[in-house]
């Protein structure tokens, strides 16, 4: 993982845009002196980044990314997450993972990771394409089960034109259908939880409706995002990770007997430790 040096708290990267960090930074140069709305739509595919260029972003990542945030600032396009703007800028707790696309992105574009949270009545999805994880990619997988092409085709559009994708049918429906996407991939994350910070660009914001088997309650605010990046906060649970090989696997993971049950347990591993205990031996039986 990647320190971000320059900041008075240390960041560790998640996952970093450099493809579009750099493409922003140079349309912050290109409308200087004058007032512009930032796109994030490019013409050309990630894997078509030469690695000079790459070289010469990580060089001076930091100053680009100060700048970058303090352009959308500057410009009105940078919100969060109780006022989505074109941009997000937030703290959340996640749980992440790669995203089991069954087959459905096209062969020259790499997996999908998912950063998916529940809390305070939001459901929040950040999807982005893998070869930007910079950090252990950890001991999980998600899915949407049959919603899987829509979110798929969805994050795709996001991921490269920074917007949702044309809708040919009932454009609620599919709205409706991609939020539902989100809350089943919620409920098949596994542990650890991590409280994130994260720059984004927003994709759909909305409501989902009818998935308390799956995130607990009957309606929540839905957002559905790409992130620019996405940094870990907390030291000490980045030490845990690192000692712990198979991170998030432990005895005090819970897995839900019943389909229909409600996943409620959405916490950070200490707290669920408060409210998970050990199951009692039978009396008379050592342990």
């Amino acid at each position: 993982m990647i320190a971000f040096k320059n900041s008075q708290d240390y960041k560790y990267y998640l996952y970093i845009s450099v493809s579009k960090l750099r493409m922003l930074y140079e349309q912050l140069l290109a409308s200087k002196g004058k007032k512009r709305t930032f796109e994030w739509s490019v013409n050309f595919k990630i894997a078509s980044i030469k690695s000079s260029a790459t070289k010469e972003v990580r060089t001076d990542r930091e100053d680009m990314l100060k700048r970058v945030l303090d352009g959308l600032e500057a410009s009105g396009q940078l919100g969060s997450l109780a006022e989505p703007k074109s941009f997000i800028r937030d703290t959340f707790p996640i749980r992440w993972g790669i995203y089991n696309d069954c087959e459905e992105r096209p062969e020259d574009e790499p997996a999908l990771v998912y950063f998916g949270g529940f809390d305070s009545n939001l459901l929040l999805g950040l999807g982005g394409s893998s070869c930007h994880i910079l950090g252990h990619e950890g001991a999980t997988s998600t899915w949407s089960r049959s919603s899987t092409p829509t979110l798929v085709r969805w994050l795709l559009s996001g991921l490269h034109k920074g917007k949702r994708p044309k809708v040919w049918g009932d454009r609620r429906e599919e709205e409706d259908e991609v939020f539902r996407a989100m809350a089943v991939a919620q409920y098949y994350l596994r542990p650890p939880t991590q409280r994130v910070e994260f720059v984004a660009k927003t994709i759909a914001t909305g409501e989902v409706t009818g998935m308390q088997p799956f995130i607990g309650v009957e309606k929540a605010r839905a957002i559905l995002a790409t992130p620019l990046y996405v940094a870990q906060l907390d030291l000490a649970q980045i030490h845990r990770f690192r000692d712990n090989p198979v991170w998030g696997l432990t005895e005090g993971d819970w897995v839900l007997k019943e389909p229909k049950q409600p996943r409620r347990l959405l916490a950070p591993p200490h707290e669920q430790a408060a409210v998970l205990k050990p199951p009692r031996s039978p009396r008379g039986r050592k342990t």
